[in-house]
């Protein structure tokens, strides 16, 4: 009987939570007598999909160690694998880890399991997302952290640069076009997702789920800035967004052809629009506790 191998994929950096959770998964699949190989990861997208790859030949299961953007990446290199893909949560946000498995108790669980359910992804302009795509301020948001490389008060620069964001209150004018609905016009973002939660922990897509077949999308509008702060506060703390600057709808083919916006997805820069946003139905194989 073939020896299950499991790649683990993490940042050179993690915290000493994150350092033990990994710690923990490996010594327990060790002993289960699993075959563990680690992958650290360099920032350089080239470089780290392609050893992620090469590490991935022979792999019953590949698992990211980290937060949003090391779960983007290694979905990016599972597209078109039969190896089961699982989270240990040690990022800043875990974001779509809360869509899919709700809180981190039983992160080891659903590791060491063999059971798995086909999640949804979206595909723009040749890169994937399981989260969340988004154009307008989340986008401008990114962009300007992925222009910086320093990781020096890196908690500290985040909060700073959506403060900063926020009081620029950019004006994105957008032109959507899907299968069963159109807008142009001005908004404050648009999203398009398979998960509920971005920007670390703000519940956004209320509705979104990783098996429901259909790119759930959001457009918000643009507000006074005194109100718009108010609300991003209301976000932080918890609560949902209100009905009334809701605007959303399902589809599976989607395309944003305005010009010059910059666009996010899972937290990563995609760079700029237009852009085409397909659905990929039950393209990866999520782990989970039966």
């Amino acid at each position: 009987m073939a020896v299950e191998r499991y790649v683990f994929v993490t940042r050179p950096w993690l915290n000493s939570q994150a350092k033990q959770r990994l710690k923990t998964a490996v010594n327990t699949l060790t002993d289960a007598g699993k075959e563990c190989i680690l992958v650290e990861t360099t920032g350089d997208w080239q470089r780290d999909t392609s050893t992620i790859k090469q590490a991935m030949n022979h792999a019953t299961d590949v698992i990211a160690v980290g937060g949003d953007g090391t779960v983007n990446l290694v979905v990016n290199c599972l597209i078109g694998s039969q190896c089961r893909f699982g989270i240990i949560p040690a990022g800043t946000g875990n974001d779509y880890y809360r869509t899919a498995y709700g809180d981190q108790v039983n992160w080891l669980s659903h590791i060491c399991s063999t059971s798995t359910k086909a999640v949804d992804v979206g595909t723009s302009n040749g890169r994937y997302f399981i989260n969340i795509l988004g154009v307008g301020f989340d986008g401008h948001v990114v962009k300007q952290l992925d222009q910086s490389s320093s990781r020096t008060l890196s908690w500290l620069r985040y909060p700073l640069v959506v403060l900063k964001t926020l009081l620029m209150n950019p004006r994105t004018e957008i032109d959507i076009i899907s299968d069963n609905y159109r807008y142009s016009g001005t908004v404050l973002t648009a999203l398009i997702g398979k998960g509920q939660f971005f920007s670390r922990g703000v519940h956004i897509l209320d509705d979104a789920q990783p098996t429901s077949g259909v790119l759930h999308c959001q457009w918000l509008p643009r507000i006074p800035l005194y109100k718009q702060v108010i609300q991003w506060v209301r976000l932080l703390k918890g609560r949902k967004v209100p009905e009334h600057l809701k605007h959303g709808w399902q589809c599976e083919h989607c395309q944003i052809i305005t010009e010059g916006l910059p666009v996010q997805g899972d937290g990563e820069y995609f760079g700029l629009t237009p852009i085409s946003v397909r659905l990929h139905k039950g393209a990866i194989q999520l782990k989970y506790q039966a």
